[in-house]
Formats: structure tokens, C-alpha cells, sequence
């Protein structure tokens, strides 16, 4: 999340028109979900990837580091999905005796259609997060005349969001000094440490949030 926010507010796209940029994320977005061509899907990767490296001049290791955790997910999705049960192995590329567990050559087509379409997905998802900062965000849902109670609720987990990955961070960093992960019994320990720490962190910010809407006579709008 610290690392999301921070390239969205320093590249070469943050300052452009948060319309242009929404109106492209979401049509490349839509036309990802509805196309059915693997080809149309990896021009929609490589225009988007293309243009947060070259146009809005973000590092392409940052970039690319970001996909890991939507990977591993899509992976674990694409296992399930290819893997199967027949009563015979006519059709299977590989099965396993004598269960009839293996991969068949429909599971392998929707398989692939499937990632790329995720990944296509991803990639518009991931234009919009880094070329449109909150601001921007907020003005475009003020402009959509979207409830003000919901810009407010996601102003507030924005901001606990944001709080709560940069106290994790700096616990992590603190364990690690001190050799909080050297083995298996100090790693579950210290993580244990960072949970107890965190709640507690929370739950000073949240009371610290609170005392200064209160002295700022607070009544129950943020004017956004």
C-alpha cells in the first residue's frame, strides 16, 4: 500500500487528467473482461506495462514486483482449475494411477484464457492505482456525485490502511535487526509480537484521530 501510494504521486501521469486516465483504465478494463482473444489480452499487458515504465517513468522492477502476490493467487486458482477427475483418461494430458486425477486438454484452454484475462485484468487495475493518486480519485467520485458517506468511509480506510502497512513495516524491520527471524520458533514468537503491536498501534491512532476531530469540534462530516 506505502509503496502504491508513493508511485502514484511521483510519476509522469500524476498530474494529467484523472478522466483521461480512469476512462482508459476502465474501457481496457471492461474490454479484458469481455474479449475472449489471448492476443487482445497481452496487447492490453504490454500497452499498460509500456506505458507506466516509458510515459509515466516508473521503475519496471517496482512495477513488476507488484504482480507477485496476484500471481501466486492466480496460480493457486489456475492448479485447481486444471486439475481434474474422469471416470477414464482418454483425454488427459497426464493423469495419475489409478485415480484418473490429471490434466485434460479443455482444463489446459480454459486455464490459459483464464490468466490471461486475469492478468490482463490486473494490468488496468494496476494503471488506474498508480496514475490516479487519492485526490484525484476523490475529485472524480465528488464529480460522479458519489454519497458523501461513502468517499468519507474510504478516505478512513485509505487512511488506517496506510497506517497500519507503514507500522508494519517499521516492526518488521525492528525484529529483523534483531534477529527476531533466525529460526521457526523465534519467527512464530515475533510474529505473535507484531499482532499484539499492531492492535495496540491501532487503537492509539484511532484514539489519537478521534481527540483531534473532537478539539476540531467535529460534526460528522469531513467537507472533502
Amino acid at each position: 500500500m506505502p509503496q502504491i501510494d508513493s508511485l502514484a504521486y511521483n510519476n509522469g501521469l500524476s498530474q494529467k487528467n484523472p478522466w483521461i486516465k480512469a476512462s482508459i483504465g476502465i474501457f481496457l478494463l471492461v474490454l479484458a473482461l469481455v474479449s475472449e482473444s489471448i492476443l487482445c489480452h497481452l496487447v492490453i499487458m504490454v500497452l499498460l506495462f509500456g506505458s507506466l515504465v516509458f510515459v509515466a517513468k516508473l521503475p519496471a522492477r517496482r512495477i513488476a514486483k507488484l504482480y507477485t502476490l496476484p500471481l501466486v493467487f492466480l496460480c493457486m486458482s489456475l492448479l485447481a482449475m486444471v486439475l481434474s477427475y474422469q471416470a477414464d483418461k482418454i483425454d488427459y494430458l497426464f493423469f495419475a494411477k489409478p485415480f484418473h486425477l490429471g490434466i485434460n486438454y479443455a482444463s489446459v484452454e480454459v486455464a490459459k484464457k483464464t490468466f490471461f484475462r486475469s492478468m490482463a485484468g490486473i494490468s488496468a487495475t494496476y494503471f488506474m492505482a498508480l496514475t490516479i493518486p487519492i485526490n484525484q480519485m476523490i475529485y472524480l467520485l465528488k464529480s460522479l456525485h458519489t454519497p458523501e458517506a461513502f468517499i468519507e468511509q474510504m478516505v478512513l480506510m485509505y487512511r488506517f490502511i496506510a497506517i497500519f502497512f507503514e507500522e508494519l513495516h517499521t516492526l518488521e524491520r525492528a525484529l529483523i535487526l534483531r534477529g527476531g527471524y533466525r529460526n521457526k520458533s523465534l519467527m512464530i514468537k515475533s510474529s505473535s509480537i507484531i499482532a499484539g503491536a499492531l492492535f495496540d498501534s491501532m487503537m492509539r491512532s484511532f484514539t489519537s484521530y478521534k481527540v483531534a476531530l473532537d478539539c476540531k469540534l467535529f460534526d460528522g462530516h469531513f467537507y472533502l
